[in-house]
């Protein structure tokens, strides 16, 4: 049917999403980790404070890092 199958494609476009936001979630931390960036005492780094920390943390990184997780 038609509700069902528009249902099961929203079902996969969720997952899609939630698998590329992760991915770049762990090429962030990947990030931080090769330059030995640490956010000291925030166990989410993806929080509203772990973002303010991490973008005080971005002038550490080289340039074309730096505007790469900007984006």
């Amino acid at each position: 049917s038609g509700k069902l199958r528009d249902l099961r494609k929203v079902v996969r476009t969720r997952m899609a999403l939630v698998r590329m936001r992760t991915a770049i979630k762990n090429r962030i931390q990947a990030t931080l980790s090769k330059y030995n960036l640490r956010l000291n005492g925030i166990s989410d780094i993806f929080s509203s404070e772990g973002r303010q920390i991490l973008e005080g943390l971005l002038c550490e990184l080289p340039s074309h890092t730096r505007e790469c997780l900007r984006k």
